[in-house]
């Protein structure tokens, strides 16, 4: 298992909508581990900065972070520009973690 955040930015470089809303199970469906404890406690934590690992990935993807409820715990991100498209074996399709 990776240590870092890439498998979610190979997730959203390979989804096919211009947007999408996660929750934040969905989120660690995905990464294949827990958020840290921060993601739950701090809006800031979601914030579109590189200086939170999660988020400098998203960024570097073509992603931002338009919404998020703390309450309700998700996330809304939007494409702001589409990168090269790379092979799907290795990431979770929408499909599995829509259900």
């Amino acid at each position: 298992m990776r240590n870092d955040y890439s498998i979610f930015a190979e997730f959203l470089r390979n989804y096919q909508g211009e947007n999408i809303q996660l929750s934040f199970k969905q989120i660690e469906l995905i990464i294949q581990r827990r958020l840290p404890l921060s993601a739950y406690k701090f809006e800031s934590w979601w914030a579109n900065s590189d200086n939170n690992p999660f988020m400098k990935k998203v960024l570097k993807v073509g992603w931002v972070k338009t919404n998020v409820e703390m309450l309700s715990e998700f996330v809304e991100f939007e494409q702001k520009f589409k990168p090269k498209l790379l092979p799907t074996s290795s990431i979770t399709s929408i499909k599995s973690i829509k259900k």
